[in-house]
């Protein structure tokens, strides 16, 4: 396994040449660290956040459009008209980044999280739309009126800065992982003490009259709630004993991870949601309702036309966890027709979908 080098692929990525479909960014990649196989795994389309500002004549004023507003509206004491009354008749230009997420996956061995993942955002600046409206019904009141007013936005902009590549984020996904379950852990165990203050009100229902109670909130949750596996970790466990990892699969051919870690209240949150590949079609799979599947065969033939358009086996399954394109009826019709004898799957597969059944997790 080759050694991914942060600090030496920030600015291989930056220097690579833009080509659609990136294939100039996946050869230089590849260039540098042969033994590693490098693939475009999914792509987060059609993000933008603000750019600079121009002047009429293309001259560059700021980096930044909402910083520079923001610091001229405190100059001028805080009077949004004032800057408006000062700038608006300049002709100056607010810069928008228009681009897309590449989610680049470098796998280095079998199991479901054995793989690097980049992030890498490719983008150009272009011409979002005048800073100010000149016409005096754009007269602001607020710093949010200077900087989002309603204005229209060009149908083709000028492109101010060309495209260009960025990494955004780099993980080894199974270290990734390994500190999130210990992070989790440590976020529940420290969350005991003001629990156990905690009550809910439980009502019980029967034969009698109805009564209600109010336990210990630590009372209603699972034994095992302390160590409980989140979705996260069920989702690659799911992948590797089901018929998904079994038929040799790699997760990270079919999925990218959309990861998260910040901070907040003094407590550090991680995990990620899973993402399709844009290999696998997304949305252009099938949607399946279990309720227009009249009978358990027709559902079953459905959801093995599902895994053949997929391209893996049990396919199905892991769309219904990321919630989309099939619903969760469809998981408990499966479940309940394999407690009833009505639907055999391979019992790998069966197993995954009952311990589903009992304890539902998604995205």
């Amino acid at each position: 396994m080759e050694i991914l080098n942060q600090n030496e692929l920030a600015p291989l990525i930056g220097g690579a040449r833009y080509s659609k479909g990136h294939k100039a960014l996946l050869t230089a990649l590849r260039k540098r660290y042969p033994a590693t196989e490098f693939r475009l795994a999914g792509i987060l389309a059609g993000r933008s956040w603000a750019g600079g500002i121009v002047s009429a004549a293309g001259e560059r004023i700021a980096d930044s459009h909402p910083d520079w507003l923001a610091a001229a509206f405190e100059a001028a004491g805080r009077s949004a008209r004032a800057v408006w009354e000062e700038h608006k008749d300049l002709g100056h230009l607010a810069a928008e980044y228009q681009g897309d997420l590449l989610y680049i996956a470098a796998p280095y061995g079998e199991a479901p999280d054995a793989f690097f993942q980049l992030e890498v955002d490719v983008s150009h600046e272009v011409v979002h739309r005048p800073l100010f409206d000149a016409s005096h019904w754009g007269s602001p009141n607020e710093l949010q009126d200077l900087q989002d007013p309603y204005l229209a936005r060009p149908e083709h902009p000028a492109e101010l800065t060309p495209w260009r590549y960025r990494l955004e984020q780099f993980a080894d996904v199974r270290r990734f992982l390994r500190t999130m379950v210990e992070t989790e852990r440590a976020n529940r165990l420290a969350s005991i003490p003001e629990m156990e203050k905690s009550t809910v009100q439980m009502v019980y229902l029967g034969d009698g009259p109805t009564r209600q109670e109010e336990v210990p909130m630590l009372d209603t949750l699972a034994p095992d709630w302390i160590d409980a596996p989140r979705g996260e970790i069920r989702f690659l466990r799911d992948w590797a004993e089901s018929s998904a990892g079994g038929s040799g699969a790699r997760l990270c051919e079919h999925w990218s991870l959309q990861l998260y870690d910040y901070t907040h209240d003094g407590k550090r949150h991680m995990g990620f949601t899973p993402l399709w590949a844009a290999a696998d079609g997304g949305l252009k799979l099938p949607k399946i309702e279990a309720r227009k599947c009249a009978t358990d065969a027709f559902l079953m033939e459905r959801l093995e036309q599902f895994d053949r358009k997929a391209g893996y086996p049990m396919a199905w399954f892991f769309y219904l966890v990321h919630g989309n394109r099939l619903s969760y009826q469809v998981g408990d019709r499966v479940a309940k027709g394999i407690q009833e004898g009505r639907i055999a799957l391979p019992g790998h597969d069966a197993k995954v979908v009952m311990r589903w059944h009992e304890r539902p997790y998604g995205f």
